[in-house]
């Protein structure tokens, strides 16, 4: 008996738009960035992948170690830099 495991298309959909959803929450940056990132890695897996069922996960993985990068390399606002007062 062979098990399929596979998600009907409208589930695909949403799961990856709240995992796009937690991602920007997390990171602090836009939405629309992180779903352009986001697909982008998608395509990337999808198109190489043997084994279809570990995309969502390994895109997962590897965009929000994209996004952490990008924090780390970007400069702090001025507006969220504790200056200390002088006088």
């Amino acid at each position: 008996m062979k098990r399929q495991i596979s998600a009907a298309p409208s589930d695909d959909l949403l799961n990856r738009t709240r995992v796009i959803a937690f991602l920007a929450r997390k990171s602090t940056i836009p939405i629309a960035e992180v779903t352009q990132i986001y697909e982008h890695e998608w395509a990337k897996l999808e198109a190489t992948a043997r084994l279809k069922g570990y995309v969502p996960t390994l895109t997962f993985r590897h965009v929000r170690e994209l996004l952490r990068k990008s924090r780390i390399k970007a400069p702090t606002p001025l507006s969220k830099v504790d200056v200390p007062s002088t006088g």
